[in-house]
């Protein structure tokens, strides 16, 4: 329950702490047929109910605030993360696993091409300027951020930058896919840049 609570706290939804439990729970039946413990105390905690929930999407504006605000340390590398996210829109598991190999030069132009490690939808991606450019600064390795880690900073930027919306890597997410269908470009091409399985 206190594991439960400092995810809450971390601002992981329903869905994120269901998955982290999930994968508790499995080690925890392994110990219990083992003998190494005597009971699974999972079996006294039930989960939270997993309900859809609206996620917002950041305007130009908010995006050019965080692109302009002066960032340093381990601040500078979650707001890089989370701006890489807002112009390709990827996972954050996406971006944990992307390497050198999965991206693709045509000219001057970079492609990431790739299977969904969620999915595993194919998509290929053009990387927009502002991607392009922090790719290149941490040379084809993006920042690797333990995802509550991510969390706690996005939460420090949106305090500092007095946002009433949350920054979330579903926020990134969905500011792609708004900024994609408001330039015109097929809702059935971003649902495949986006990795879904369905539109």
């Amino acid at each position: 329950q206190r594991f439960n609570q400092f995810m809450i706290n971390c601002g992981l939804a329903a869905s994120s702490r269901k998955l982290y439990h999930d994968k508790i729970k499995a080690v925890l039946e392994r110990a219990v047929k083992n003998e190494m413990i005597n009971g699974n105390p999972y079996s006294k905690f039930t989960f939270d109910k997993c309900k859809s929930r609206d996620v917002n999407y950041l305007t130009e504006d908010e995006l050019a605030q965080i692109i302009n605000h002066e960032w340093s340390g381990a601040t500078k590398r979650c707001v890089d993360l989370f701006l890489f996210q807002c112009f390709t829109g990827l996972s954050y598991a996406d971006t944990q696993s992307l390497s050198k190999d999965m991206v693709v030069s045509d000219g001057d132009k970079l492609y990431i091409e790739r299977k969904r490690v969620k999915t595993g939808v194919y998509y290929r991606i053009t990387m927009l300027p502002v991607a392009k450019k922090i790719w290149l600064e941490y040379d084809g390795k993006l920042p690797r951020i333990a995802m509550p880690n991510y969390l706690f900073s996005l939460r420090k930027v949106r305090e500092e930058l007095g946002f009433t919306k949350k920054l979330t890597s579903h926020v990134a997410r969905h500011t792609f896919a708004t900024w994609a269908l408001s330039n015109g470009v097929p809702i059935e091409i971003v649902s495949k840049m986006l990795g879904h399985t369905n539109i």
